[in-house]
């Protein structure tokens, strides 16, 4: 009975052990989504920590660029002390979250003085005022081409751009062409918004990647 009991503790521990210890490797893309290695952006090295995780991500230069602790196993709820760091190896923000809230930060330039512009840790390029502010954007500055109009051509356009460190829309291309003066007035529209309000990353302001379907569609008779 006993020799049964120490096969059985031993085994339970072994199992612990091989839980405790699971760590893996995950690619992203530029919009960062799950990938193959060879078409990543970055990518994350994640050690099992209870119920979460402890997480590392990095460029591909494999230089750290942020490091922290998720609190469930699908890495959404961050908690604890989170770092995020320049490519030279300088903090760029240390914060703390509580159930994926930031309740504390510091925040710094390259040069390891203070950044006081950065107060987030994490934070998606935006247009100035939110996605209410840009519809009206695109609604009162989108024209509908003449010719395409009379011909009656209809269709969504997909731009893709990039919102660059300075908040300027470049790079726009038409990735779901319909014709040619509605591409033309799709891009010309998100090459005249100004002042985004870039993104950051590890408390760093970043260039991030954009995509915008811009609808053409007549009015009904």
């Amino acid at each position: 009975m006993k020799l049964k009991l120490l096969i059985t503790s031993l085994i339970i521990a072994i199992s612990l052990s091989t839980f405790a210890q699971q760590k893996d490797t995950l690619y992203f893309n530029i919009d960062g989504r799950d990938t193959t290695a060879a078409h990543a952006a970055f990518y994350r090295v994640r050690t099992r920590q209870g119920a979460g995780w402890q997480v590392t991500d990095y460029s591909l230069n494999h230089k750290p660029q942020m490091t922290g602790a998720f609190s469930d196993d699908s890495c959404k709820i961050r908690q604890g002390e989170w770092i995020g760091y320049y490519h030279n190896g300088q903090i760029a923000g240390d914060v703390v979250y509580e159930n994926d809230k930031q309740v504390s930060g510091k925040f710094f330039n390259d040069d390891g003085s203070k950044n006081k512009k950065v107060k987030e840790f994490i934070r998606e390029s935006e247009y100035p005022g939110g996605a209410a502010q840009w519809l009206r954007y695109l609604n009162k500055t989108l024209k509908y081409p003449d010719n395409a109009f009379k011909n009656e051509i209809e269709g969504t356009v997909v731009v893709q751009f990039i919102v660059d460190e300075d908040g300027n829309p470049v790079s726009i291309k038409v990735i779901k062409p319909v014709n040619a003066e509605l591409d033309a007035e799709a891009v010309r529209v998100i090459s005249e918004s100004k002042d985004w309000v870039p993104a950051v990353y590890g408390g760093r302001v970043v260039k991030s990647y954009k995509r915008q379907p811009i609808v053409f569609k007549l009015p009904k008779s």
